[in-house]
């Protein structure tokens, strides 16, 4: 520490002392210091015998640990300086030019910067500093800094669905920045895979086994010079069983001499054949008939006449050994 002999008196009555310390000017008042004078007339400054302080106020320099990716932004983490009531933190990019970002009270060792465009390489570095009287004493600060780049934010995965027999549709939130989506899948206890790359919000995975679940989730990513940047993702996942679509049951009429009751439905794709079925108002669902995959409607020649009957239909699918049911309308056609 060098102590220059000049001093100044200011406003609250204390005499502040310049003094140099690794390449900063800082001033320090006289309560820690007293001012003694030679028979030749030249002033030293001395420490004082009776303070409690054992040497001149300075704060030493703050001593980065790490810069890491997190959900939130980059966050940069330091060790405490003795005496520091706050720290300030700084940031440069390609210009070169350390800007304060933002600061922490004296028991917070770490700042996350929010605003870090994902991608663009950043370097951060930190000041200490103290308050005496109307003075801000500060530390030195690592030139070099630690730098980062920032990763986009993490896709809220929104929805899995089956999209038909043999295909499953996932959804997701739009990540600010982001370039394009990795869509990643798994099944069983293998690991997530990754089976495509969009520039959407949704993507719908076909070729699967009917009744089988899946798991998927997603990455957000941003190109910087050719590179991909890319975020972090939701470990659980969600889950999809591709399921056949439900029969739409399109009328269920009486023949012209009330002989029986024509059914129509609509085709499934993928569907092996289909199951008709009926009942009386407040009744149950009895399975009337099976038809081949060709077959869009039936007709119902055991319908009593003036009894009302209400229909409906569920697609079924073999697969793997087992026999797989779409839904049905519940509510069915009169």
């Amino acid at each position: 520490v060098k102590v220059d002999p000049s001093y100044k008196k200011t406003a609250d009555g204390y005499t502040w002392y310049k003094i140099h310390y690794s390449g900063s000017d800082y001033y320090v008042a006289s309560q820690y210091l007293k001012k003694q004078s030679s028979a030749s007339g030249s002033t030293t400054l001395q420490e004082s015998e009776k303070s409690s302080y054992k040497s001149i106020m300075y704060l030493t320099q703050v001593t980065l640990t790490k810069s890491e990716n997190t959900a939130d932004g980059v966050k940069i983490s330091w060790n405490k300086v003795k005496g520091a009531s706050e720290y300030y933190v700084y940031r440069k990019g390609g210009d070169g030019k350390y800007t304060r970002l933002g600061k922490s009270s004296g028991n917070t060792l770490n700042y996350t910067d929010k605003t870090a465009t994902p991608g663009v390489a950043y370097t951060y570095t930190v000041k200490a500093y103290i308050k005496s009287g109307n003075q801000r004493i500060y530390s030195d600060y690592d030139r070099k800094g630690v730098s980062a780049s920032s990763r986009p934010s993490t896709p809220v995965l929104k929805s899995a669905k089956s999209a038909g027999y043999n295909s499953v549709t996932v959804t997701w939130q739009a990540v600010e920045g982001a370039t394009n989506y990795k869509v990643y899948r798994k099944n069983g206890s293998a690991g997530y895979k990754l089976v495509a790359t969009t520039g959407k919000t949704s993507f719908t995975d076909s070729g699967l086994t009917c009744g089988t679940s899946y798991t998927y989730t997603v990455k957000a990513y941003v190109k910087v010079q050719n590179k991909a940047v890319e975020s972090d993702y939701n470990k659980n996942g969600l889950s999809a069983t591709p399921m056949l679509a439900t029969p739409t049951v399109k009328s269920a009429a009486r023949s012209e001499y009330d002989t029986s009751v024509r059914v129509v439905w609509s085709k499934v794709q993928g569907a092996d054949g289909y199951k008709v079925y009926r009942k009386q108002p407040g009744g149950n669902w009895e399975c009337i008939q099976t038809a081949d995959k060709d077959w869009l409607d039936f007709d119902d020649y055991s319908a009593d006449e003036n009894t009302v009957y209400i229909y409906t239909v569920r697609a079924y699918r073999k697969s793997s050994g087992k026999t797989w049911m779409s839904g049905y309308n519940r509510t069915g056609k009169y």
